[in-house]
């Protein structure tokens, strides 16, 4: 699973709907109080009176919307929050490589002229060999399948020796030669390196620390052999390593167990692609690093060389895209609920301005005066921010495919609660405004207005 982003860009269809939508919800809304005025009843107001402690019951609907504004503005923080972690999560943390060293060239070979699988492998290793032979070139080598995508190759793999684990599980794969995994920041922790000689490693298989704590547990999977459901009657290999997870930016999914193989282990008519890791910034040794892949076959085309830290960042475009959008309408929905939350408790001061009045003309202080009015903005951001709260957890649960993109749906405490205290500080700013100046009201002119 993982999780798209859209293109942001203007879209007149959808700013019509919104606007449509808009003016009918306007409308309804604007409605409710004149339905509310038809069961007026005298003797509930009489009870209440005109001066009483701001009419309970004459405020309900009024104190429901703003209340569902909160609501709805800490919906939007929530989901908006969790996705500026994940996007600052995708922006940190150690890749495993320096991708501005990294060029990667893709090579789909023609079916007419390579149609033995034997003689596809034998390009490849002629490819791989005449990079790293290379001035300039630190490392070279070849992966095929899930090289830096948004999806991966996925397999069925049985675990031989292993009788709780001699049932099939899926796993993510790729084929690719020795190097080839540390280059993508795979380094090895455990155990040792795909062989040199192709033939051989068609036998071995490294696999990353995902699946050995999934799988193996408190066990050494060194020397373990398996089979996938692509081997047919091939022999099971060989685990002879095991590697470090991948950054997930580079497959845009969480840490799933994942294997390396020898790339001549399967027959795969796909795209070879060859990666370089020179001394210096790749995209100048670019144009030489094709011209080497080039001779080997010059009516074999090859694609342009893209440098990896190019690729990284035009990925990291998306999320960022999404991250100011929905952060901006997270803002614009905030400042909107907090201008309610000021409008109901400036109106609750013009409303019981006679009250305060009263009590400071029988000792109360500015401070219990302004805590007074302020109380009952904090009860509207109260009811409204508890069910938000939960709503929007809850929204975030349930998205499809939200969960491999950096922990976007993880329980997040630090976000939840720092998503909190943004609204309550806010909405706290918002009441103490208006509870300030009736604060500062003076007794005498207080009692005297009407």
């Amino acid at each position: 699973m993982q999780l798209q982003f859209a293109d942001v860009r203007f879209d007149w269809r959808l700013y019509g709907i919104a606007t449509g939508g808009a003016l009918l919800l306007g409308t309804l809304i604007g409605l409710l109080p004149a339905l509310h005025s038809t069961r007026f009843d005298i003797n509930a107001a009489l009870k209440d009176g005109s001066r009483s402690v701001g009419g309970r019951r004459r405020h309900r609907l009024r104190n429901f919307l703003i209340a569902s504004q909160v609501a709805m503005a800490l919906i939007l923080c929530v989901i908006s929050g969790l996705l500026i972690k994940a996007c600052l999560q995708m922006q940190g943390g150690d890749l495993g490589f320096a991708p501005e060293r990294v060029t990667m060239v893709e090579v789909n070979l023609r079916q007419d002229v390579y149609p033995n699988n034997n003689d596809r492998c034998d390009y490849n290793d002629r490819a791989v060999e005449a990079l790293r032979e290379m001035p300039g070139v630190e490392s070279a080598g070849l992966m095929m399948g899930g090289t830096l995508a948004s999806y991966g190759m996925n397999s069925d793999v049985q675990f031989l020796g292993l009788k709780e684990k001699e049932t099939w599980h899926k796993v993510k794969f790729m084929k690719g030669t020795h190097g080839a995994a540390s280059i993508l920041g795979m380094q090895l922790v455990k155990g040792r390196d795909l062989s040199e000689d192709s033939v051989i490693a068609e036998g071995e298989v490294l696999i990353n620390e995902t699946l050995v704590k999934e799988f193996f547990a408190d066990r050494d999977p060194i020397g373990t052999q398996l089979k996938t459901s692509y081997d047919g009657t091939s022999p099971p290999a060989t685990i002879v390593g095991v590697v470090r997870d991948r950054h997930p930016l580079t497959t845009y999914e969480g840490n799933q167990p994942e294997i390396v193989m020898g790339f001549r282990r399967m027959h795969f008519h796909g795209v070879s692609t060859f990666m370089v890791t020179t001394r210096s910034p790749g995209l100048a040794m670019a144009p030489a690093i094709r011209e080497v892949i080039q001779g080997l076959d010059q009516n074999q085309p090859v694609a342009k060389p893209r440098l990896v830290a190019v690729e990284l960042e035009a990925r990291k475009s998306g999320p960022r895209k999404a991250m100011l959008a929905l952060g901006s309408i997270a803002g614009i929905g905030l400042l909107i609920a907090m201008m309610g939350v000021y409008g109901v408790v400036a109106y609750t001061v013009n409303e019981r301005t006679r009250e305060v009045g009263i009590r400071m003309a029988v000792g109360a202080s500015k401070s219990q005066v302004q805590n007074l009015i302020a109380w009952s903005g904090a009860r509207l951001l109260a009811m409204g921010a508890l069910p938000g709260l939960f709503i929007g957890a809850t929204v975030v649960r349930l998205l499809p495919d939200r969960a491999d993109f950096f922990g976007f749906g993880d329980f997040s405490p630090a976000t939840y609660l720092s998503v909190l205290l943004l609204v309550g500080i806010t909405g706290a700013l918002a009441a103490r405004i208006p509870a300030r100046r009736a604060a500062n009201l003076e007794p005498m002119n207080a009692l005297r207005h009407e």
